[in-house]
């Protein structure tokens, strides 16, 4: 019984290798805003590669992908002298119509994602609570599950993205949560 669903399992897995997995990213702008005990406010850039597992219809697919961003911190309250911060998130999503598959570019004019997934950033946890005056920070991690939603777009015959997630803070951050926002550029 071991070995037949052992064998079930590498025909059904080298099936979805061969026949659908492709590779798509894209690169973009991004804003990143903390709150409660996630202190952050940051601007920065973003890779975004996606693997495509497999399609689930005409144009939509299941994806594994992260969205990597790396960010100048615009508030200088850190005790520490770097202002760089960084977004690492990994999630599943579930894409349809532009840009879901290699296909529907030419298909479509519009399209989504919505996945789940866990996020490590860094962020900035208050030395002071008390303090009347502006808090310092200290640059701490912060991970958690992970939400994100986009609307992907033509303009001209270019695909673009809007990007939104929410992170739930874990940890030290329990309460706190950072969201960003992201405008990307699809390489088709």
């Amino acid at each position: 019984m071991k070995k037949l669903l052992l064998l079930i399992f590498i025909i059904f897995s080298s099936n979805l290798i061969n026949a659908q997995q492709t590779f798509s990213h894209a690169i973009g702008a991004t804003g990143f805003l903390g709150t409660r005990n996630a202190t952050l406010h940051a601007v920065g850039i973003t890779y975004s590669p996606r693997l495509n597992l497999f399609k689930t219809g005409e144009s939509s697919s299941i994806s594994v992908g992260t969205n990597l961003a790396i960010g100048y911190n615009l508030k200088n309250n850190f005790a520490e002298e770097n202002p760089i911060t960084f977004h690492i998130p990994i999630s599943i999503d579930f894409n349809f119509g532009l840009a879901s598959t290699k296909d529907s570019f030419t298909k479509n004019k519009s399209g989504g994602f919505l996945g789940i997934g866990y996020s490590f950033e860094q962020a900035g946890l208050s030395l002071d609570e008390n303090n009347i005056e502006e808090d310092t920070l200290i640059k701490e991690n912060i991970n958690g599950p992970i939400v994100n939603l986009g609307y992907r777009f033509k303009i001209a015959s270019q695909a673009f993205g809007i990007r939104a997630s929410y992170l739930y803070g874990t940890g030290d951050f329990e309460g706190g949560y950072l969201t960003s926002l992201t405008l990307q550029y699809i390489f088709d």
